[in-house]
């Protein structure tokens, strides 16, 4: 366990008994049930999420097949599922493909303010990735809090190919509580697991192969997360194939077993850094506390010149 100075963050993992009121609802929803003629994958699937109601179900997708969704240019999410409860998506071996075809990074699936969601048997893969380059190619499943508390959601037997995020959480204000990845590979990945200032109560599972960085998180608590990282020759690394960091807040309890494989042109190691916000961030800081002064404490969103939301 390491704990890294000031802050602190949430995130609660999940097991298998909380989503028993998944597997009980009666909502089902069919995916191929949604087809008519001449329609695109892309309708097909937003036409099936859409019938589901704000208390949830089960979706299920046809048997090994392949959902060609398009090609994106920006970073707005396809598929967005916000205030659901008792979710289950059910991939049954069928595959989610995409290019990007920009430096962005489109969202498959993208989750606010939920409670017990699951999501099996999927495979995800961005023929217009590029991991060589920063921020080319889908962030497959993405946990965002700015809408409120989310808590409970599982990720099992999923396989994600060329992307810059197999999962990632994200959001201001609220925490992200109960997070469990289970059979779970990331392959030519930027990262496999990213937790941005929030995602706690972590418990992984999983395999990277030719990734970057397998695990890069920072301001969160309570992760027990075991990889398998395997590189060929000519894989393109980072500074760590594990990083466990402090930016805002505090990073802790974090238990990490790490078994590396392989060789690449990354070094197969964890760190553990702290970094110190930079001047112009601080005097960022000191503006916006001026403004909401200003503006009687109401809350701001601020982004940097990259469009990621900079945490209060």
């Amino acid at each position: 366990r390491r704990s890294l100075l000031a802050g602190g963050a949430a995130v609660v993992s999940v097991d298998a008994a909380p989503l028993k009121s998944v597997q009980k609802m009666e909502h089902r929803v069919r995916v191929e049930d949604f087809r008519a003629a001449g329609d695109s994958d892309l309708t097909v699937l937003r036409r099936a999420f859409k019938s589901l109601p704000p208390t949830g179900g089960i979706v299920e997708f046809a048997n090994d097949k392949v959902y060609q969704i398009g090609r994106f240019e920006n970073d707005h999410p396809i598929f967005v599922f916000a205030g659901c409860s008792n979710l289950e998506l059910r991939g049954n071996g069928s595959s989610i493909e995409l290019e990007t075809s920009n430096i962005t990074q489109p969202v498959v699936f993208f989750f606010q303010s939920f409670r017990n969601v699951r999501i099996s048997g999927l495979r995800g893969h961005d023929r217009g990735a590029d991991i060589s380059r920063d921020w080319r190619g889908m962030r497959f499943i993405v946990a965002d809090s700015s809408l409120g508390v989310c808590e409970g959601i599982e990720l099992d037997d999923i396989h994600v190919e060329n992307a810059v995020a197999l999962f990632a959480a994200q959001g201001i204000g609220s925490r992200i509580s109960g997070i469990t990845l289970r059979n779970v590979t990331a392959v030519r990945c930027y990262y496999g697991i990213n937790c941005m200032e929030n995602g706690d109560d972590l418990t992984a599972d999983f395999t990277a192969i030719d990734c970057r960085r397998a695990y890069f998180v920072y301001g969160v608590s309570r992760h027990s997360v075991a990889i398998d990282i395997r590189q060929g020759k000519g894989a393109i690394g980072a500074q760590a194939s594990c990083l466990i960091k402090r930016y805002r807040r505090d990073t802790t309890d974090i238990r990490l077993r790490a078994r590396f494989a392989g060789v690449g042109d990354g070094p197969a190691r964890a760190a553990i850094e702290e970094s110190a916000l930079s001047e112009g961030y601080r005097e960022l800081q000191k503006r916006i506390e001026a403004l909401r002064s200003e503006h009687g404490g109401v809350r701001l969103v601020v982004e940097d010149a990259g469009g990621r939301v900079i945490p209060e």
